[in-house]
């Protein structure tokens, strides 16, 4: 549901058009508030017919398809030069040899533009809907992305939670690196980057994009709590390429902070049936009467082995513990939620990390996995199966080849910002501390022979070995089976 209005920017004195996405939800839960994002280029985030290009994010199509309890607050851009100037934080003269030699200096409107937002037009939103003043977040991509790190460098207090994608940090490097490095930006809990490798515009080429961007993400890591920073192989410097991205971007932002689930989570390390004992007769004890399990085996290759026998194996795995009825997928393309109800709970099986992703991406089957989840649905996550769980699944690029050509790196994200490390063994430990510096995640690490069940929001090991949990300071924690974490 969108609804749009006229304001006027009192310091730059002019007239701008700001379009509201509203939940479906919202004149229904008359008493709930919601948080709100502010973004920029506003034409460019809803519907194509309103993009200055013909393309949009349909940034409200996903959220309805999420039911995401969430406003969006997009403001339109100015036209040519004068976008440059409202979005660039400070002068540039530099910057006219790029874009304009009639200019003597281009941007520097910024501070004003960010002014509006704080002291008019949040008032302005927070009188008009029903909104949680305190949970208020910015995102903007390309010119959008740099004035959104200003504003969280100025007012961190109220900017919690940024996204800055695509950045054109190379417009005030200098002085958007000198800003960071002088914040105190310890209120601001969550900052996602990102870059493609084919950013390159008109005037500015792609390397100069990601060298921008990895220089402030060098930065930022240190100055913010939880900063994440992807480069995207292969994506370009459009509106389809950020679209691309809203599951992952607004998944990372506004996901709670703790790990709740109605239905229950199974996760191990992998290893042969005789190590997964314990781990799969407490899954198998779970299973309601009447419907089947649900086994999914994309992970695993046809080269090395066929379906037919995975099917076989999974059968000898859980007929012993009473389990008859299983069900097997091998093709994830045109499923629903629907069919998922028919199932007591769902078994995704080891292999590639990268493969299995795959199917699941291309068929959109994440969305209806999570919905399973979210409606007390049982998922088991084996190996691949686990890893695929977490928030990033780069925890497998010691094992595995990414022949799928993936390009992206993040999971599903079922236990938050945990990431998900399978087949740990102690000389690991080096592996999991550069991933840890690399992409800022806390880590499980399950050996084989461990597994780990979340229900209810708490965590309990299984198996007969220990659960290794590395944060973020890379202090290793030791859980023993049986031990709630």
């Amino acid at each position: 549901m969108y609804e749009h209005f006229e304001v006027n920017i009192t310091p730059l004195n002019r007239k701008r058009t700001v379009r509201v996405y509203l939940p479906e939800n919202y004149h229904e839960m008359e008493t709930k508030r919601y948080k709100v994002l502010y973004m920029h280029d506003g034409q460019n985030l809803y519907r194509d017919e309103d993009a200055g290009y013909g393309m949009a994010w349909r940034i409200g199509e996903y959220l309805d398809k999420e039911k995401m309890d969430l406003i969006v607050v997009g403001i339109d851009c100015n036209d040519g030069l004068k976008r440059l100037d409202e979005y660039g934080p400070w002068e540039s003269m530099e910057m006219t040899d790029v874009f304009s030699a009639d200019r003597t200096s281009i941007g520097g409107e910024g501070k004003e533009y960010i002014e509006f937002i704080v002291n008019e037009l949040k008032p302005l939103i927070d009188r008009t809907y029903r909104t949680n003043p305190e949970e208020t977040s910015m995102a903007g991509s390309s010119m959008g992305g740099l004035i959104s790190t200003y504003a969280a460098c100025k007012y961190p207090h109220i900017f919690k939670k940024v996204a800055s994608i695509s950045s054109a940090y190379w417009f005030n490097q200098l002085e958007i690196e000198d800003l960071i490095k002088e914040s105190d930006l310890s209120q601001v809990e969550r900052f996602y980057m990102d870059i493609g490798t084919k950013e390159n515009t008109e005037t500015i080429d792609d390397l100069t994009y990601i060298d921008s961007s990895r220089d402030v993400y060098q930065i930022l890591k240190e100055k913010v709590q939880d900063c994440r920073f992807e480069i995207i192989d292969g994506a370009e410097h459009n509106e389809i390429a950020w679209r691309e991205r809203v599951p992952m971007i607004f998944e990372y932002l506004f996901k709670d902070e703790e790990v709740v689930m109605l239905g229950a989570l199974y996760l191990s390390g992998g290893g042969d049936s005789d190590q997964t004992l314990s781990i799969d007769r407490e899954f198998a004890g779970e299973l309601t009467g009447g419907k089947s399990l649900l086994y999914l085996p994309m992970a695993m290759d046809q080269g090395d082995i066929s379906y037919e026998a995975c099917y076989e194996w999974i059968k000898s795995v859980f007929a012993p513990l009473g389990v008859q009825d299983i069900t097997m997928w091998v093709d994830l393309k045109g499923k629903t939620m629907e069919d998922l109800k028919r199932y007591s709970a769902v078994y995704i099986g080891g292999g590639n990390t990268f493969s299995l992703m795959h199917h699941i991406l291309q068929s959109d089957f994440h969305v209806h996995l999570s919905a399973f989840k979210e409606e007390g649905g049982m998922i088991y996550g084996g190996s691949a199966g686990a890893i695929v769980m977490g928030s990033n699944k780069a925890t497998c690029i010691h094992m595995d080849d990414n022949d799928v050509q993936l390009k992206t790196i993040g999971g599903l994200s079922f236990l938050n910002d945990f990431s998900i490390w399978c087949h740990y063994e102690e000389e690991n430990d080096p592996l999991i501390h550069q991933f840890i510096q690399a992409y800022r995640k806390p880590v499980i690490a399950l050996s084989e022979e461990t597994g780990l069940k979340i229900k209810s929001g708490k965590m309990e090991v299984l198996g007969t070995k220990p659960v290794h949990i590395f944060d973020r300071n890379l202090m290793k924690r030791v859980f023993e089976p049986g031990q709630p974490i």
